[in-house]
């Protein structure tokens, strides 16, 4: 006969069971604003409290669970400078830590700059409070405790770690560092997020709420106007003053003045130029997302002249 401690026991349960079930579930759709997760990012995050949901992100998240579910050891999200990789970072872990609820998975998640370590911190499989860690050995000492303790242990990474643990699955987002890319392009299990449609922009802005330093929007022609000098590259489109603009514009314009010629454009290609001064575009292959990179329409006007000039 169960006394009256375990009657309160089961009662408790019950009622935490019938809350649960009464919550709202979170959900991952294209088009939502979602709340930024507290986790150690490379940059800092200037659009305010949230991001916006791109329609790529389900996909991209689905590519990179079968990935592990392959048990593949990395997995490198990657992608033109300013196209939000860290907010893709930020919306996996918050969509696999929901999943692997109960799951007897560990997520270490820690931002790297140039392979050193910024910050991390640590999630036990379902613990909602992380626990913020100093260093390296920091990270290998709860690694090997969870592991230890027979749990799955997933690291993710904003910004290429020092080293590649083979031991646990690491999933990196990092812009394309020759570095890190040479490292493990033998892998094959590498991504390229694709560029902003200008209309993914217009929605963002809208619903983000995204406003100039005296307060004011920043409407559709401020952001259709980055557009057409930048590309799809979220970070140059919504910046908030036409001074930035500028600067900014002018800086990818020295990089093309360094070219006189075809040949010239294809060894600072070659080099890593283009990592910082050309989009990249991904294309779907049999197998895995590879990628190839054009110019932006700044490019296209200003190299348009020049061969004309010079023809």
């Amino acid at each position: 006969m169960l006394d009256s401690y375990d009657k309160m026991n089961q009662v408790q349960q019950k009622q935490k069971i019938r809350l649960a079930a009464e919550e709202p579930k979170e959900t991952f759709r294209e088009g939502e604003c979602k709340e930024l997760p507290v986790l150690p990012f490379v940059d800092k995050y200037r659009l305010g409290k949230y991001y916006y949901t791109r329609a790529c992100y389900a996909e991209y998240y689905k590519l990179v669970n079968e990935m592990l579910n392959d048990q593949e050891r990395c997995v490198t999200v990657t992608g033109t400078p300013g196209v939000g990789k860290s907010i893709f970072y930020a919306y996996f872990f918050k969509r696999f830590r929901k999943e692997m609820q109960g799951k007897n998975t560990c997520v270490v998640a820690a931002a790297y700059i140039r392979d050193e370590l910024v910050n991390v911190i640590a999630f036990e499989d379902d613990d909602d409070d992380g626990v913020w860690r100093i260093n390296e050995e920091d990270i290998d000492d709860f690694i090997a405790g969870a592991l230890g303790r027979g749990k799955n242990v997933v690291l993710l990474c904003d910004g290429p770690p020092k080293r590649i643990r083979g031991w646990i699955q690491t999933v990196v987002f990092t812009r394309p560092y020759k570095e890190w890319m040479r490292a493990v392009e033998n892998d094959n299990c590498t991504l390229w997020l694709p560029l902003w449609e200008l209309g993914e922009l217009f929605e963002s802005g809208e619903y983000i709420g995204l406003k100039k330093p005296d307060g004011s929007p920043i409407g559709d022609d401020t952001i259709e106007g980055g557009f057409d000098i930048f590309g799809g590259v979220a970070r140059e489109c919504f910046l908030p003053t036409e001074e930035l603009v500028e600067q900014r514009k002018q800086e990818l314009l020295a990089g093309v003045a360094q070219i006189s010629t075809p040949e010239e454009f294809k060894r600072l290609a070659r080099q890593g130029w283009t990592r910082d001064g050309l989009p990249y575009f991904p294309f779907r292959t049999s197998e895995r997302w590879d990628v190839d990179h054009n110019g932006t329409r700044v490019y296209n006007m200003h190299m348009g002249r020049h061969y004309a000039s010079s023809t």
